[in-house]
């Protein structure tokens, strides 16, 4: 009798062990796949701002009106697993020298907030602190209008 008792504790233990690391292992593939996602659709803006600004000399300043010009379909506005958050476009321009030369920097990004919503709010909360103490952007980024790079995207 004891046998069997014991034998069931040992077979609980067991699950309960295996369901507390498997929850942590979802979470991060779950992350993963969201980031995927999300990085897919940033590629598609991304080179729909590089089109348009050969086309117009400039880059686009809106989610918006990028889709409204015809350079990407309405449906990637929207930030994946956001409930309907549209991915923020910025656009700064700056004066080179004193003959008006101009230059113009972009950013497109979504926030942790966003694409991670549903998920464990610690989850969420953990990620955004990481971010913060290494000076990182809190989600997913390309371009920075305050500074040049290429529109390379943090993931990169």
């Amino acid at each position: 009798m004891i046998t069997l008792i014991l034998g069931a504790l040992v077979v609980i233990l067991s699950a309960i062990v295996v369901l507390s690391v498997q929850g942590p292992i979802n979470t991060l593939n779950e992350i993963k796949e969201r980031e995927k996602a999300v990085i897919s659709k940033m590629n598609v803006i991304r080179n729909a701002e590089l089109r348009y600004r050969q086309v117009n000399g400039d880059y686009c300043g809106s989610i918006d009106s990028l889709a409204m010009a015809g350079f990407i379909e309405d449906s990637v506005k929207y930030i994946p697993f956001s409930n309907g958050v549209k991915f923020t476009i910025k656009k700064k321009t700056v004066e080179l020298n004193s003959k008006g030369d101009l230059n113009s920097f972009m950013e497109c990004y979504a926030l942790y907030d966003d694409y991670l919503r549903g998920l464990d709010e610690d989850v969420i909360s953990d990620a955004k602190q990481q971010a913060a103490k290494k000076g990182d952007f809190p989600g997913l980024r390309f371009g920075n209008i305050e500074q040049s790079g290429d529109n390379i995207g943090n993931w990169e």
